[in-house]
Parts: structure tokens; sequence; C-alpha cells
């Protein structure tokens, strides 16, 4: 049925005004006066294209609509194909890639091995035989551990006299590190009538002395005999210690020199109380 004038709204009207460049003003019945007095036919003309446009929306909004269910028709469709094609062939390859990443990791572990225990082949060589210096002239090899006796000599004994554990320690670190000793080496080193007096009852009083490692031992050897002097007590003997009468200015200042590397006493200070350590003041000066 076709929409008559009144049927449209003022605003409506005003747009139509709008369109064909006319005055807006006025009631209703002024805006549509204005209409027909331009056009007596625009009414038809109206309501033709309005239809048109509104059969025109519905039919494009109808072939979108088609044509979405179309796409996710065939989207589906495409999927399905694909599930039922290509799913079995990229399963069989990674099965063979797996396959294949876990031999070759199998085969690397295995040639691992393998250079491992050439390694250790050539140490246990090199411990058995003597190596050749840079002169062509054969030599042994730096680990002592088939030799102890021969380096017994240059460990002190130890006794466990007050203050004389710090330097045996040392002579033995120093010893581990100069010939690669370990702790089965280093063991047969301390126990080969190197501990005397104190040292030597203490060792035997507790059989799992015996089972420690060589860290243990040497801890458990400080918290006992490393009774040194405290710093102040040490700094106030280096202080007192004066050149006496009847002895030698060589002896004093040995004496003096060992007294401060105790304490420690820096370089610099040492001179200064060597010469305060000298009663005589024109020996001094």
């Amino acid at each position: 049925m076709a929409k008559q004038p009144n049927d449209y709204t003022v605003v409506e009207l005003k747009d139509i005004l709008r369109e064909k460049n006319l005055s807006t003003v006025g009631n209703k019945s002024e805006l549509i006066n204005r209409l027909t007095d331009y056009n007596p036919e625009i009414w038809t003309t109206l309501d033709g294209s309005k239809t048109q446009q509104q059969h025109g929306i519905d039919r494009t909004i109808i072939d979108e609509d088609h044509g979405s269910r179309d796409t996710a028709a065939g989207e589906d469709d495409g999927r399905h194909l694909q599930d039922n094609n290509t799913l079995p062939e990229n399963f069989f390859i990674e099965n063979n890639l797996i396959r294949r990443e876990n031999e070759l990791l199998r085969r690397e572990r295995a040639l691992l091995q393998r250079e491992l225990e050439i390694a250790r082949q050539e140490y246990n060589e090199d411990r058995r035989t003597p190596r050749t210096s840079s002169s062509g002239e054969r030599r042994s090899g730096p680990s002592a551990n088939e030799n102890v006796r021969a380096i017994r000599d240059l460990l002190s004994e130890f006794d466990g006299g007050e203050g004389t554990f710090w330097k045996w320690e040392q002579q033995i670190r120093l010893l581990r590190i100069s010939y690669a000793l370990d702790d089965a080496a280093t063991r047969i080193l301390i126990f080969s009538s190197k501990l005397k007096g104190c040292a030597f009852e203490w060792f035997h009083s507790k059989p799992d002395h015996l089972t420690f490692s060589i860290k243990d031992l040497l801890k458990a050897m400080r918290e006992m005999f490393d009774l040194r002097q405290s710093r102040l007590s040490l700094r106030k003997k280096f202080e007192e210690r004066t050149w006496r009468m009847n002895e030698s200015f060589t002896s004093y200042y040995h004496d003096k020199i060992i007294l401060a590397n105790r304490v420690p006493i820096e370089d610099d200070e040492v001179v200064d109380y060597v010469i305060d350590g000298i009663p005589d003041r024109n020996l001094q000066d």
C-alpha cells in the first residue's frame, strides 16, 4: 500500500526538503504543501524508491547470509578433507623423525662413553709411564702417590707443640699441591712416623681418625692443637723484643723480623720498630 503524505513524520519531511534544497521552516501542513508544489508526483516517487531501497537492503542481507553459510560449509569440508587426507601422513613423518633423533642420541651417547673410556686409559697410562720433557729426557709424572717415601723427608714432625700446628699444616697443603697427592697418599705421608708425642697419642686415641678424610682430619687437629697466641699478645711480645747485651745484631734482627711476620706488622713499620729496639741512642742514629 502506497504511503500517504500525512504518514510521513516532520523529521522525514524535513530530510526530503533538504535533499531538494528547499526550506524546512513551517509546520507539517506547510512542509507537505511545499513538497507538493515542488512536484505533485513526488509522493509516488518517494514511495517507489523507498520500496526499491528496502528490497535492495533485504536482498543484500540474504545474499550475505547465504555467502557466509557457503563459506563456513566450504571451510568445514576443507577441514574434513584435510583431517582425512594429511593427518595420517604427518603422523608417520613425525614418528620417523622421532626414531631418527633417538638413534642419533644413542650414537652420540655411545661415542661420548667411548671417548671417556679412552681418556681414562690415557690418564692411567700417563700416571704409570714416565714422561718426556721438552729436551727429550724422561722424567716422572707429577703424581707422587707411588713415591711417598721420596717426599716424606720434606714434611717435618709434629708433636702437638703450642703454636706450631699452623706451620705443619701449611707444609702438608704445599706438598699436596706440588706433588698432586690424593687423600690416600697424604694419609700415608702423615702416618709415616710424622706424628710424635701428644699428637701421636691423640690420633690413636680414637679409631675413627683412621677413616677421616684429610680435610676432616686437619680440621679436627686444628681444633685440638692450633692454640696460637692472640694478635695482641704477639704484638706485645714483638714490641718488647729489644737488642740485648752480648747478643749479635744479626740474631736480634732475625728474631724481630720473625715476630713481626707472626703479628703481622707492615713492612714500612718494621724498620722503625727494629731501630726502637736498640737501647743505645747513638747506635739508633
